[in-house]
């Protein structure tokens, strides 16, 4: 699972970073802590440009607004395993992948007496990074409004992140490296989506405990 996320960077260091990419978006407001089940409003970038989008997939197909706002609880995150066989999901991935930039995510330890520990997880000298995601378009047919949403993709859980995420031992799809992100984008080729999506080992993934969440 993932569905706690750090992005504390401005709007000029976002554009900088991803300086190939069109950016769409006019502002959007960095914070400490992010959490996914207030569907807050992030950018993303994808073939098209940085875009602002929702977390919380809702699919072009659902009929009404009520159907949206009910299936959004369920797309916070999109388990590779069975991506290509989901319907809200898997239209979105030969066309519709992303990425969704961050500098840290969280995860709770659950420990033998039953508390839990706090950990950001980060990457050692490199202060962006991108989680692999899929987004979708929904059009409010009552409002003519476009409803832009997205998902984050999760992996079986590596070696660190098994020793912390230990209840369900996953872990985000995660991309360093420029090539990683840019191929993520660009690549139409299925067998080289699927194999990104697999389980690694993140070069210099960092995990550092936090004593409680700061509320932005």
């Amino acid at each position: 699972m993932c569905r706690f996320i750090n992005l504390n960077i401005d709007m000029s260091e976002l554009e900088e970073w991803f300086s190939d990419y069109d950016r769409r978006i006019d502002f959007y407001e960095k914070k400490i802590f992010i959490l996914a089940d207030t569907y807050p409003v992030l950018p993303i970038v994808t073939r098209e440009g940085i875009l602002k989008a929702k977390w919380g997939l809702v699919p072009h197909w659902v009929k009404t607004k009520a159907e949206a706002m009910e299936i959004r609880k369920f797309n916070i995150n999109a388990r590779q395993e069975t991506i290509f066989q989901k319907p809200s999901f898997r239209g979105s991935m030969t066309t519709r992948r992303c990425l969704i930039p961050v500098t840290g995510f969280y995860e709770y330890k659950h420990l033998e007496d039953k508390s839990t520990e706090l950990y950001e997880m980060s990457i050692f000298l490199r202060k962006i990074f991108c989680l692999a995601g899929v987004y979708d378009e929904w059009v409010d047919k009552e409002s003519g409004k476009v409803y832009r949403s997205f998902s984050v993709i999760t992996t079986e859980a590596n070696k660190l992140m098994s020793e912390i995420h230990n209840t369900k031992f996953r872990m985000p799809v995660m991309f360093v490296t420029e090539k990683e992100q840019s191929l993520w984008l660009e690549t139409g080729d299925l067998k080289i989506i699927r194999e990104m999506m697999g389980s690694y080992d993140v070069v210099n993934l960092r995990a550092e405990k936090r004593d409680k969440i700061i509320r932005n």
